[in-house]
C-alpha cells in the first residue's frame, strides 16, 4: 500500500453503456461525434480511422493487441511504484504512452506522460494517485472496447 490519499481528477468521458452505441439502425443512429472533446469515448474513434487509412479490421487489431497486453502493463506500472523503481516505472509509462498515442487514447496518453515525467524526475508525490489514475482509465477502456469497435463500424459504414 501507499501512503499518498488517492484523489480522483474528474473524467472527462461518459459512461460507455450508452443505447446510441448499440444502434443497429445507422438512419438513424445519432451521428459520430466529431471529436475527442465530446468524450463519449475513451478513444478518439476518427482519428483512429484516419490513422489506419480507414481499415476497421486493422483498428480492431490494434484495440485487441491494447487489450491483451493492458492489465501486464498496469501491473508492471503499480508494482514499479511501490518499490519506486524510476527506471523501470518511466520505461512502462513510456511504452504506455506510445500505445495510447497509437490508439488515440488521450486521457491514458497524458496520464502516462505525467508518470513518466515524474519518473524521470524521482518526483513521486503524485505517483501513486496517477497510477491509481491510470489504471481506472484503462479499466475503462478494456470496459468500452465492444462499444468502441461498433463505432469504428458505423462511422466506417457512414463514409
Amino acid at each position: 500500500m501507499h501512503a499518498t490519499a488517492h484523489v480522483r481528477r474528474p473524467l472527462l468521458h461518459v459512461d460507455c453503456d450508452s443505447a446510441a452505441f448499440y444502434s443497429a439502425d445507422l438512419e438513424s443512429a445519432p451521428p459520430p461525434q466529431q471529436n475527442h472533446a465530446d468524450m463519449n469515448y475513451p478513444f478518439d474513434t476518427r482519428s483512429l480511422m484516419s490513422r489506419c487509412l480507414g481499415n476497421v479490421e486493422f483498428a480492431e487489431s490494434l484495440l485487441d493487441e491494447f487489450a491483451s497486453g493492458a492489465s501486464e502493463k498496469i501491473d508492471q506500472l503499480r508494482s514499479h511504484a511501490d518499490s519506486r523503481n524510476a527506471i523501470a516505472l518511466t520505461q512502462t509509462a513510456h511504452s504506455l504512452k506510445g500505445v495510447a498515442s497509437i490508439l488515440c487514447a488521450d486521457s491514458v496518453q497524458d496520464l502516462a506522460a505525467r508518470i513518466e515525467s515524474a519518473g524521470r524526475s524521482m518526483d513521486w508525490k503524485d505517483i501513486p494517485a496517477d497510477v491509481d489514475e491510470i489504471i481506472y482509465e484503462v479499466q475503462e477502456c478494456i470496459h468500452c472496447l465492444p462499444r468502441v469497435r461498433v463505432k469504428l463500424r458505423l462511422e466506417h459504414e457512414r463514409e
